[in-house]
């Protein structure tokens, strides 16, 4: 029997995650903090979301469903607990990994504020984790802990060459 696969998507805000699982995943359960965060974006209740997502995920583990998570990611810690979640649960872990340029992060988080959805994340919190991220990129940490991987670029040439898989 094939394992399941958990597929974490992962970027800063602002890179496409969302779009593109609304676009390619439609027919995979998707978890996604953002959807739990009613109203203005605040530290409370982005670590209310978090709790929610993971009990949401102990539900389809028991299912045996595969089922993706749209989050940033950017911290390994938290990647790695969701890998070591997936390990435990019989699941591969793979990831889609969107490399998007400050500037267009920049311009879709305006857009995103005016369509009113989850209110402004913070400029510091959205330096904090580009920076972050970036640094991963450049040093391929961001592959740690994946079976398989695929880069999203949002333009032009990427940092890490990735590769098309069959999410499922």
């Amino acid at each position: 029997m094939d394992k399941k696969r958990l597929i974490l998507l992962v970027g800063p805000t602002g890179c496409g995650k969302s779009t593109y699982r609304y676009t390619y995943m439609k027919d995979i359960p998707c978890i996604s903090p953002d959807d739990f965060i009613v109203g203005q974006w605040t530290g409370k209740k982005a670590g209310l979301a978090w709790e929610h997502a993971s009990n949401v995920a102990v539900e389809l583990f028991k299912e045996g469903v595969h089922f993706a998570v749209d989050a940033q990611f950017v911290n390994p810690t938290t990647r790695a607990e969701w890998q070591k979640k997936a390990q435990d649960n019989g699941y591969e872990c793979v990831a889609v990994i969107f490399d998007t340029p400050w500037a267009q992060l920049q311009q879709n988080q305006v857009t995103r504020g005016k369509r009113g959805l989850y209110g402004e994340i913070p400029l510091n919190v959205q330096e904090a984790a580009f920076e972050n991220f970036s640094r991963q990129m450049s040093d391929n940490s961001i592959l740690n802990g994946f079976v398989d991987y695929m880069v999203v670029p949002w333009e032009g040439e990427v940092r890490i060459k990735g590769r098309e898989f069959k999410l499922i």
